[in-house]
């Protein structure tokens, strides 16, 4: 055996098990947090229709890669078959970034923390270790760039076609599949108020109006893209009604002061 026989087996060896490490981390970290993982696939925006068997397949088909690897008897199939996962898992990718409206992250472990573009540039990679995996294993070179290119259109077509097959059923042959919007809710600052007697009395695009039950005719507006905080006194022409439980209302540019009997509005100024 010629030395670059030698470091081409080793080289060929260390991607082998690089395959493994990558596949079977992958799979027991889906199995292990299954329901968030069957959760996140529900939402997908490109697999939500067949999340109950895909949340299956995805780590057993990982699983049996892994173990192929691992014979050398079958270790050609498994590098084809993780070749063509790969692709798979990069087609999805690719149709999550470019064509649907959010993008959600149906990962395990570490790789949950790859940004979508970090992750993409991380299955290019691995799928080029593969291909050479592949070739270094064949000497029929013009042979295996045809599998290939083969594998290629059938692992991103499978992929186009469960696409466009769930936005079938989901949009046109009105299926029961509810998709959540993503973060609907975010952060945008906080505010230490000063008792727990205040209520939400109405917001504006900048201001959050906040009424107080123990004292009815105050009104703190909080502009948060100031970060500023303002105290309202309310007037009204007479104090001789039979108030009851007296709350401020705010649809700018009216306050409303409601009371079991009565309703007035003040325009603001």
């Amino acid at each position: 055996m010629s030395i670059s026989t030698s470091i081409k087996n080793n080289i060929i060896i260390v991607i082998n098990y690089l395959f493994v490490l990558l596949f079977v981390y992958a799979a027991i970290s889906k199995l292990l947090d299954f329901n968030t993982f069957q959760n996140q696939l529900g939402q997908s925006p490109l697999l939500s229709t067949y999340a109950h068997w895909v949340v299956w397949a995805v780590p057993l088909s990982e699983i049996l890669i892994a173990i192929l690897l691992c014979i050398n008897r079958f270790r050609i199939l498994g590098l084809y078959g993780f070749y063509g996962l790969m692709v798979m898992f990069t087609t999805y990718i690719i149709i999550i970034l470019n064509f649907t409206s959010y993008t959600p992250c149906s990962c395990g472990g570490v790789l949950e923390e790859l940004g979508w573009t970090e992750h993409l540039i991380f299955n290019i990679v691995f799928i080029i270790l593969s291909v050479l995996s592949i070739l270094f294993l064949s000497n029929k070179k013009n042979k295996i760039l045809l599998k290939l290119s083969i594998l290629t259109i059938f692992s991103i077509m499978i992929v186009i076609i469960i696409f466009l097959s769930s936005e079938n059923q989901t949009k046109r042959n009105n299926a029961f599949i509810r998709k959540y919007i993503p973060h609907p809710i975010e952060k945008v600052t906080e505010y230490q108020l000063e008792s727990n007697s205040f209520y939400l009395a109405g917001l504006d695009q900048n201001k959050v109006y906040l009424g107080n039950y123990y004292s009815p005719l105050l009104l703190k507006s909080i502009d948060y893209s100031t970060n500023q905080i303002f105290d309202n006194k309310v007037s009204i022409d007479s104090f001789n009604l039979p108030f009851q439980r007296v709350r401020i209302y705010v649809e700018p540019p009216f306050f409303f002061l409601v009371t079991g009997l009565y309703q007035y509005y003040l325009k603001e100024n």
